[in-house]
């Protein structure tokens, strides 16, 4: 679970550092634009607020439907359902801040049907649009590559048809291009300091 403050007055005087798990975020004004502030966000387990899966799986189908057109909405709740764990995959996160539910990411056991030999997958990174541009999608990648260091897990997988430079700013590499489903995507790794 991480936990950060970002206070008005920490911000008026530019940019601030804060530490997170022993790296650093630096983080300025026009980062948080649009008038949103964040009072007090948290990365917790989605096993924690089980109230959000509802909102979840609308979010996840609305953005990822394209690749799995005959899974639907309560599909995708029952697999949000199943990942609302702690210390095992499948395994999802959500970041929240005054009771607003921001986005969430996932740990799973495979991602890609024509990819079976590569696992665990980072899955379901997702930030609601009001709040995307502003470190919030980091967290979550970065929660979850905590996760699966602590469970283990040597090496983790995505894959992406448009934020390879996003998660290439994670440490992510790229493995390979490939189509799947009809659409162009990158594999990308990353391997985990044990």
């Amino acid at each position: 679970m991480i936990y950060f403050s970002l206070e008005p007055e920490h911000l008026s005087s530019g940019i601030k550092t804060y530490a997170l798990n022993g790296e650093s975020l630096s983080i300025s004004p026009e980062k948080i634009g649009c008038g949103i502030t964040f009072s007090k966000m948290k990365i917790d387990y989605l096993a924690e607020h089980k109230e959000f899966i509802p909102v979840l799986a609308k979010w996840h189908q609305e953005q990822w439907s394209y690749l799995n057109p005959s899974r639907s909405l309560v599909d995708r709740t029952k697999e949000l359902e199943q990942s609302a764990s702690k210390n095992r995959v499948p395994i999802t996160f959500v970041a929240i801040s005054g009771g607003v539910l921001l986005g969430s990411s996932s740990l799973v056991e495979h991602d890609m049907d024509t990819r079976m030999e590569l696992s665990p997958w980072l899955a379901s990174v997702y930030v609601a649009p009001p709040h995307r541009e502003q470190g919030v999608g980091s967290l979550l990648v970065k929660s979850a590559m905590e996760e699966a260091q602590n469970l283990n897990i040597k090496t983790l997988y995505l894959f992406t048809p448009d934020q390879q430079q996003f998660y290439g700013r994670l440490g992510w590499t790229t493995l390979e291009h490939t189509e799947y489903r009809g659409e162009k995507e990158t594999i990308m790794s990353i391997q985990l300091r044990s």
